[in-house]
Order: structure tokens, then C-alpha cells, then sequence
């Protein structure tokens, strides 16, 4: 006989605070076992004992626990109240703002995305990023950012299309402060805290909140002209390819010109710091998988099958 357990997450507007449980004493296969939980799935979340987590969690912070094959142990604090063996069965089942959702069950171990893709009825098959790039347990990061951003970046640049691919640089920025910071209203913007935490701006002339202005012209009207830029109160910059690494002042045009290529260099080494300043945090590279799986790529689109356009609804 073993100890198994029916566990129930209760989310309230995308949150975990409280969870659920009940336990069965089962002999048999983990099958059986599996088949025997799913069926007492609506009487024991009836009964189910409470419990409050020590550290609550969001539902995005769980998906990125399954992509690791870690999410159970977001719930650990029902195995040590209840003195469970290390590698306890269970069923685990969200329960949402009360209604219990299921529209995809697998294993304990990392979800397999093709697989769930595929069951819920996914237009196409896209690379999974994580497994793609993941060998011997181990993910490279830098390979990911370089053939996300930068391969485009280098093809751009090297074709002499430098305003594209600036946009795409500036691009790729937005991106990984995304990825750090979320969804954030603070100031200054993300765009500028990623940058001051981890670009060495000054070696070719220029700051954050300059790079940003640039950027919100650029990436928005094809110009250098934000509206701080024309009131005076960031200095207005651009870029060329012949410039000198420390960058180059027109008193003419009132525009300080930095080297593009060296922006490039403090970029490619920004990320090299920010990567190495997170290595063996645990929940920093779970909450970046939950944001990384958010962001689109040339190298993460459907490779096959067709969309089905809903049918318009009209009303008499």
C-alpha cells in the first residue's frame, strides 16, 4: 500500500494562494493508480483539506515549473505536512476562480509541448525552444538570444540595410528587458534599467534614456525626433558605420553620431553579463522561460498545417 494524493490548485485571477488535498491508501500499478484519482477528481475536491502556501505562486510561474519538470515542487509544502515519501503520486488539477479546468493531462515530468500541441488541437507544429536548444541537461542561452536576434541583426547589417537592422536591435533590447522585468509602468522604462544594468553604454558615447529617445523615434516613425528629443530635454543622437568608437559630435545638426557596430559589441557583451549575473537561480530562469515562451521568432513559427477561420456570428 502507498500513500497517493488528489491535489488541487485553486487560482484566483491567475494566483495560488491555497491549495487542496486528499489522500487515498492504493495498491497497484500507477496506472490504476492515475485511473482511480481521476475518478475520485469531483468528490475529493468536495472534501478536500486546505492549506495555505508558504510561497504563493502565479499560474504563469506554474506552466514554467511543467516546462522543467519542477511544478510539484511549488506544492511542497503538502508533502511535508503530510510526511510524504520523495516522490509521492499524485493527480494535480487547477481549480480557476472555482471551476475545475482540464484541457490537458501528462506526466510529472517536463511537459512535452509537440505532444500537448498536438492533443489540444494546435494549427501546425512550432519548435519547442526549450528543447531545442537544451542538451545534456543543459540549456544555451546564448545560442537562443543569437539565433532569435542577432542572426537577423548580422543579415541586415552586413546587406548595409542599417536602419532595419538597428530597428531590430533596438528590438531585440525591448525584448530581453521584457523578459527581465515584465509587464512595468515604472520608471524609468525597462528598456533603460536592462541597459544600465548591464551595457557599458559609455564606451561609445551615449546613455540609456538617450538610446531609448532614439529608439522611440525610430522603432515608431523612422526618425530621431521623440518628443523629449524636441523639447530639448535628452540630447538628440544617431548612428553610422564610420564613426569613431568613442562616437562623434555634430555641431551642425546638434546630433551626437555613435559607432552602430560598437553598439552591437556593448549589446552582444550586455547579454553575456546579464546571463552570467543569474546563473544557478533557479526561479530566475523559470520566470524567464514563462516570458521567453511569450516572444516570437523567425525560428519559432508553425512549420505545417492551416488555420481555420472562425465562423462570423451575425446577429437577426
Amino acid at each position: 500500500m502507498e500513500t497517493i494524493y488528489n491535489i488541487f490548485l485553486f487560482f484566483e485571477k491567475e494566483q495560488c494562494d491555497e491549495v487542496g488535498y486528499v489522500t487515498h491508501q492504493f495498491e497497484g500499478t500507477d496506472q490504476a493508480a492515475g485511473e482511480f484519482l481521476r475518478e475520485r477528481m469531483d468528490a475529493d475536491l468536495k472534501v478536500a483539506k486546505r492549506l495555505r502556501l508558504s510561497k504563493p505562486f502565479t499560474h504563469g510561474r506554474l506552466v514554467s515549473g511543467q516546462r522543467l519538470g519542477t511544478a510539484h515542487h511549488l506544492f511542497d509544502d503538502i508533502f511535508q505536512v503530510t510526511g510524504a515519501r520523495a516522490d509521492p503520486l499524485m493527480l494535480v488539477t487547477q481549480v480557476v476562480d472555482g471551476v475545475v479546468r482540464v484541457n490537458y493531462m501528462g506526466g510529472i515530468g517536463p511537459l512535452d509541448m509537440n505532444d500537448a500541441s498536438e492533443r489540444l488541437g494546435a494549427s501546425g507544429v512550432m519548435v519547442d525552444w526549450l528543447s531545442e536548444y537544451t542538451s545534456d541537461g543543459a540549456i544555451d542561452l546564448p545560442r537562443l538570444i543569437h539565433d532569435d536576434y542577432f542572426l537577423a541583426i548580422k543579415t541586415t547589417f552586413n546587406a548595409k540595410l542599417y536602419v532595419s537592422s538597428m530597428k531590430l536591435l533596438l528590438s531585440c533590447i525591448d525584448s530581453l528587458a521584457y523578459v527581465q522585468f515584465g509587464h512595468s509602468r515604472d520608471q524609468p522604462p525597462v528598456f533603460v534599467r536592462w541597459l544600465n544594468a548591464h551595457a557599458e553604454l559609455a564606451r561609445i558615447g551615449i546613455s540609456g534614456e538617450e538610446l531609448w529617445e532614439m529608439r522611440n523615434g525610430i522603432v515608431h516613425m523612422t526618425n530621431i525626433h521623440s518628443a523629449k528629443v524636441r523639447s530639448g530635454k535628452v540630447r538628440r543622437i544617431s548612428f553610422g558605420v564610420n564613426v569613431p568608437d568613442g562616437g562623434l559630435w555634430s555641431e551642425a545638426e546638434s546630433i551626437f553620431y555613435f559607432n552602430f557596430y560598437g553598439l552591437i559589441k556593448v549589446v552582444g557583451n550586455a547579454i553575456g553579463h546579464w546571463l552570467t549575473a543569474h546563473l544557478g537561480d533557479a526561479e530566475w530562469f523559470a520566470m524567464f522561460i514563462g516570458r521567453y515562451d511569450e516572444t516570437v521568432s523567425d525560428s519559432r513559427v508553425a512549420l505545417s498545417g492551416r488555420l481555420h477561420p472562425t465562423p462570423r456570428q451575425t446577429t437577426a
